[in-house]
């Protein structure tokens, strides 16, 4: 898969984890989407807050939204798999409360947003399970090979 990285608030990030990530995710799904394009958008608060009312009838600041463009179950015809939206202050503040480091944040959410373009989601506790073993499995290859 490649990726798509939009950065226009300057916000520093290290793109070869978000590589990284997505290379161990590719080697884990459908080779149909080895050549899929991802996009990643890094946004503020005000244009989350504004994508979640529109998109998802809440009004208010999220961490992560991602808006699949194909439906991986169907035929893969379009080059673009989707779009994963991150909130950077969303990113500091979680990183902060939850003691670990803000490069590890961003890897928790942008694997967690793959993980619904391609499909999948946590609504019912099956499919949370699911789901948190797979962000589990990417994360802790990341871990051994990126010091996050």
């Amino acid at each position: 898969m490649f990726l798509d990285i939009t950065n226009k608030h300057n916000v520093i990030i290290n793109p070869k984890h978000f590589y990284k990530a997505l290379s161990i995710i590719t080697s884990m799904v459908d080779k149909r989407l080895v050549d899929k394009k991802v996009s990643l958008v890094i946004v503020s608060p005000n244009e989350i807050q504004k994508l979640n009312q529109t998109y998802r009838g809440k009004n208010s600041v999220t961490d992560v939204l991602s808006f699949p463009l194909i439906d991986v179950s169907d035929d893969i015809l379009d080059e673009d798999l989707g779009e994963i939206f991150i909130c950077y202050t969303k990113v500091y503040e979680q990183a902060k409360v939850l003691s670990h480091s803000i490069d590890l944040e961003w890897q928790i959410l942008f694997v967690h947003g793959m993980w619904h373009l391609l499909g999948y989601d946590h609504i019912t506790d099956k499919d949370y399970i699911i789901m948190n073993t797979k962000e589990t499995q990417v994360l802790d290859l990341l871990k051994k090979d990126i010091s996050l």
